[in-house]
């Protein structure tokens, strides 16, 4: 049987309208999806340049309540889902002392607990549909501890703990569940990685970029086309037979 990235008529919903979420939702628009795209940034949302089949939803993902009536907005807006991506993300650069209760909490809430509810809610809606994808956006610091992202860290290995409990509960469902771990990703967030070497280090921004590139094999930052590429490979038919994995996007860095 042939099969293909083609995604005609299929229902996604992106949250976090960043770098990678908006890269992955052009993607799915490109190959024929209907998407819809959350984020709590109103000035993020202006997305009527990726075509008209995209409904942006403005929405605090921290809020369950919140997620809870637009999640049911969305899927009435969108006729049902096939495709989830949790693609939201926060990080802090801060040494263990520095991190307050709320840095913790406001990380984990973002990271962590956005996905699982999310998901959570999202879960019924597929078993109607008889099957779906849930692609979770991790990091590598969720495959290694990273100094000075304890909690940036512990919330990406924790949504990998998610990704792989869900995919052993709702197999039996054809629903797949697959986290994919970007690297070195060119993006803002990336500024962090380098201001903290810089900081740690004592060397300069450009020092701190060549030193970052010379670790990785491939030699270049990794970009969201490199990760909205993976999201929608184990998203189709070509990865039918995958669920439960980690997908590391990282040129070979380690």
């Amino acid at each position: 049987m042939t099969r293909s990235l083609s995604f005609h008529n299929r229902r996604v919903l992106v949250i976090g309208a960043g770098v990678i979420g908006s890269e992955t939702a052009k993607m799915f628009l490109d190959l024929g999806s209907q998407v819809a795209v959350w984020d709590k940034d109103s000035n993020r949302l202006h997305l009527d340049h990726l075509a008209s089949n995209v409904f942006p939803f403005e929405v605090d993902i921290t809020d369950y309540q919140s997620t809870k009536t637009c999640f049911v907005e969305t899927t009435k807006v969108l006729g049902g889902l096939d495709i989830l991506v949790n693609c939201a993300g926060i990080a802090k650069s801060q040494s263990l002392a520095e991190i307050t209760p709320h840095d913790w909490s406001q990380v984990m809430a973002v990271n962590l607990n956005a996905a699982f509810f999310v998901s959570q809610l999202a879960v019924p809606i597929l078993k109607t549909a008889g099957g779906g994808s849930i692609i979770n956006i991790g990091s590598i610091s969720g495959l290694r501890g990273e100094l000075n992202f304890a909690h940036y860290s512990a919330s990406k290995f924790a949504l990998i703990g998610l990704t792989q409990s869900m995919a052993k509960e709702f197999g039996k469902d054809q629903i797949r569940v697959n986290c994919v771990c970007p690297g070195a990703l060119d993006s803002p967030m990336n500024d962090l990685v380098l201001k903290r070497k810089q900081r740690l280090e004592y060397v300069s921004r450009e020092t701190a970029i060549e030193q970052l590139l010379a670790a990785t094999p491939l030699g270049r930052f990794c970009t969201p086309t490199d990760i909205a590429n993976a999201v929608c490979f184990l998203s189709s038919e070509l990865a039918s037979f995958i669920t439960g994995e980690v997908l590391a996007v990282t040129g070979g860095l380690n």
